[in-house]
This record gives structure tokens, C-alpha cells and sequence, in this order.
């Protein structure tokens, strides 16, 4: 996702817009990841999608918490 023109704006006082953001194909699979220290709990973010492929693997995604990979 190429969010260099991106913009967000307020819409209303509970609702933002977002506009100009693109969707570019890469030849491998990104993941970014925000926050990168440990902030002390684990809690689930509550969301929901329409994605056929992600919705129909939630059950892996809701497995547990896997072990660290070896530093």
C-alpha cells in the first residue's frame, strides 16, 4: 500500500476520511508492523472484514500466542 499521498481529514467528530491511498502489487508479501516495544497485555483488536482469503483463515490467526523466534 503506497501511502505517500494519502491524506486523512475529519469528517465528522467520530468518523475521519481517508483519501488517495493506493494499492500497489509487490512481488512478496509485506507485513509493517507499528509499535515495537512490548506494551504489557495482549489484547485482541476487534475489527471486521470482508476478505474472502483472510476469512477463511481466522482459525490459524486464532490459534494462541506462538513462541519468539530464536534471536
Amino acid at each position: 500500500m503506497d501511502l505517500t499521498r494519502t491524506t486523512l481529514e475529519a469528517a465528522t467528530p467520530r468518523a475521519g476520511r481517508v483519501a488517495a491511498t493506493r494499492l500497489v502489487k509487490t512481488p512478496a508479501d509485506t507485513l509493517e508492523l507499528e509499535g515495537a516495544r512490548r506494551a504489557g497485555s495482549r489484547t485482541p483488536p476487534i475489527a471486521r472484514t470482508r476478505g474472502p482469503i483472510l476469512i477463511s483463515q481466522l482459525d490459524v490467526s486464532d490459534a494462541g500466542p506462538r513462541p519468539s523466534p530464536a534471536p
